[in-house]
């Protein structure tokens, strides 16, 4: 329910209270969860970046080979009980982009509102969150404010949402620009340190490359030893003729 007067459609709250207080910054369940669950789920999944044949559940994931039925374990364990970084890299056509998927349905299945998207669409929020518009000179102004306001809502819910999901982080989007260095303390800087404590937003990532090859910022953080990095070496699932239905 979007016009939730606590969440907003979120589904989760924070405690007003100042900093300092022990419950200052943590995230705990709209009081009107329960009554609105099902309906909050269809929003939920709505704004959520899967297609509707992208709701997977873990119980959906085929075993090609061993490996990719170890990722299939990590992932489970990891969603067992979720906290902080989890990055999964491989050659292509390895699941990568189903175990995100089939976390962000699990978190929504849960009650909990997650978000699946490519870097490349991130990147597009950030840097229309970042052109605010100048003061009103033509007509155009409105239109113009209104994009910048919805990309910069849609920033927001990313730094917050319980669950982001990113998919296909490689080197080649991750240029060390001042401009790229600006995002990341906008979003995944933020993120960072929220994994921590009571908050506990959990992030997500998959791509083609080592942590070893991304650029420092990134790859320091990804190899927190507090968090999982996990090389899936199974097939490629796109040479093998099967799970036409698999969309990585």
């Amino acid at each position: 329910m979007s016009n939730c007067p606590h969440c907003k459609g979120l589904g989760w709250v924070r405690f007003d209270v100042p900093v300092g207080d022990p419950d200052f910054g943590k995230l705990v369940p709209c009081p009107d969860m329960d009554a609105h669950l099902e309906e909050r789920k269809e929003e939920w999944y709505a704004r959520s970046g899967l297609k509707p044949h992208e709701h997977y559940k873990l119980d959906d994931l085929v075993y090609i080979d061993d490996m990719h039925q170890e990722m299939v374990g990590v992932l489970t364990e990891f969603l067992e009980d979720p906290k902080g970084w989890l990055y999964l890299w491989g050659g292509y056509g390895t699941c990568k982009s189903v175990a995100l998927q089939c976390a962000v349905s699990t978190f929504i299945e849960r009650g909990t509102p997650a978000y699946y998207a490519m870097f490349a669409d991130l990147l597009d929020v950030a840097k229309n969150s970042f052109k605010k518009p100048e003061r009103k000179t033509t007509e155009d102004y409105d239109e113009a404010w209104s994009k910048w306001t919805s990309y910069e809502a849609r920033l927001h819910r990313m730094r917050h949402l319980p669950l982001l999901a990113v998919d296909e982080v490689d080197t080649d989007k991750l240029n060390p620009t001042p401009w790229m260095r600006q995002f990341q303390d906008q979003l995944f800087e933020h993120r960072y340190r929220m994994a921590f404590g009571d908050a506990r937003l959990v992030t997500m990532f998959a791509g083609n490359n080592s942590p070893d090859l991304l650029p420092g910022w990134m790859a320091s953080r990804v190899k927190d030893t507090r968090f999982i990095v996990y090389e899936n070496k199974g097939v490629d699932i796109r040479q093998q003729g099967t799970l036409e239905w698999f969309h990585e």
